[in-house]
């Protein structure tokens, strides 16, 4: 029994190799027609999430709309073990080789204006930041088709 078993799997395997080896190579191409994403997964401290959106509310979004920069597109989950998941644009993957991007150059100038200064900003972020039990960055991109 395990002979039959193991000869299968043998040619299965060989008969595979042959079609790799008998079909062109791949060829290295870019991806076209797609929208980038980065998406932030964030789960608040147990009583915390609501402190957080009227944080985001107060000082966040309105420093985005001072810098000219995206908001992000919001999902709040209702189940799963995320509260919310932010999902900003971006051009294309090397958006993601900046570790401060020009985008996020511009939010935080427009955010220190906003609060008065470094320090204040500062301290704003670090008490949103303790808010947060977790969090996860992912980068993604959606395929467009001709309808969308």
């Amino acid at each position: 029994m395990y002979r039959v078993i193991i000869l299968s799997a043998i040619m299965a395997v060989f008969g595979l190799s042959q079609m790799a080896l008998s079909a062109d190579l791949p060829k290295a191409s870019k991806r076209e027609n797609v929208e980038y994403y980065e998406v932030v997964y964030v789960k608040y401290k147990v009583g915390k999430a609501e402190d957080a959106f009227r944080m985001i509310k107060k000082y966040f979004i309105p420093a985005s709309e001072a810098a000219g920069t995206l908001e992000p597109y919001v999902i709040n989950f209702q189940t799963g073990p995320w509260d919310v998941a932010l999902f900003w644009t971006r051009n294309s993957m090397g958006d993601f080789d900046w570790s401060i991007s020009p985008d996020n150059e511009k939010w935080f100038a427009a955010f220190v204006k906003q609060t008065g200064s470094m320090e204040k900003a500062q301290a704003i972020l670090d008490k949103y930041y303790d808010l947060i039990a977790e969090n996860r960055v992912d980068m993604a991109y959606h395929k467009m088709t001709p309808k969308d």
